[in-house]
């Protein structure tokens, strides 16, 4: 028998968990279309929208990784992932900058191949989290 006290403890920690999720499940889809945007751009040797679109990927995947939580080994991944993916958004960035002549599906390559293993990580994610209900405030 639980004491009432633990009920309410575990029924807040199941609120804060399906929060988080819910935030999740908003922002990973607009990681999704940041990608889908930086191909377009890539495809059409865009550097300035190029560069734009990284910028917004390092800024919502810093978002997605405050969220993840470093205690679920599944969610330590995803956080590495990200953050590799920030670094390297952030290097091809840079070298959008320089008007080299070199196409910009050179420059992003690294970058975007990133990119896609995050979103596919992440969409298998939301598979599993989208799933989970309220069943699972009865465990412990």
């Amino acid at each position: 028998m639980r004491l009432p006290y633990q009920a309410a403890r575990r029924a807040v920690e199941y609120t804060e968990q399906r929060l988080r999720a819910n935030q999740l499940l908003v922002l990973i889809p607009q990681l999704r279309w940041i990608a889908i945007e930086l191909d377009a751009f890539i495809e059409s040797d865009d550097p300035k929208f190029a560069k734009r679109q990284l910028d917004n990927w390092r800024w919502h995947a810093g978002n997605v990784h405050g969220l993840l939580s470093v205690e679920d080994p599944e969610e330590r991944l995803l956080i590495q992932s990200l953050q590799e993916s920030v670094g390297l958004a952030h290097s091809a960035g840079s070298n959008l900058l320089s008007n080299s002549g070199v196409p910009v599906l050179k420059r992003c390559a690294k970058a975007r191949a990133s990119i896609g293993r995050v979103c596919d990580d992440l969409n298998v994610w939301v598979g599993k989290n989208i799933t989970r209900t309220s069943g699972d405030l009865t465990h412990d």
